[in-house]
């Protein structure tokens, strides 16, 4: 048995890392340089404590089999952080950030920009088309059957 076959075993059923996790993860690196170059690290002990305190939450989470208390966990925290992260959410409209708990359907209607785009129908296929504003009248032609239309953008 190699090492990597062993790892995934120990890993299964338990939780890993999320956007919570690696949110910690990276405070603690942060606060490690902050110490270290304004302060000297060894001067101080809470510096460390915190550093450690913050890397073994994340082993912890990281190794819990209670999956849906660290599922809810990083959900209050996605919560918490939507209005801080660029372009929040549009492409995962659940709220989870990683593969783990994506949905499995796809989405039936298309994330729209109406304020750039305007979106027809074809009347061939009814197949969803999406043309820029502000062009006035053009000629638009549907990528799934060919068919050929006038239509003011």
């Amino acid at each position: 048995m190699n090492f990597l076959y062993k790892v995934s075993e120990f890993m299964r059923g338990r939780y890993g890392l999320d956007s919570l996790s690696f949110f910690l993860l990276i405070l603690s690196f942060v606060v490690s340089l902050i110490m270290t170059f304004i302060f000297r690290l060894d001067m101080y002990a809470w510096p460390r404590l915190f550093v450690y305190a913050l890397i073994g939450i994340v082993l912890w989470r990281s190794l819990s089999r209670n999956v849906e208390s660290r599922r809810r966990e990083n959900e209050f925290f996605q919560k918490l952080t939507k209005p801080f992260r660029k372009g929040s959410q549009q492409s995962n409209p659940n709220g989870y950030d990683n593969g783990m708990y994506q949905t499995t359907f796809k989405e039936t209607t298309p994330s729209r920009d109406t304020k750039n785009y305007k979106y027809l129908k074809c009347p061939e296929c009814s197949a969803q088309l999406r043309v820029p504003k502000g062009k006035g009248k053009i000629n638009v032609t549907c990528p799934k059957c060919r068919a050929k239309f006038k239509s003011k953008s």
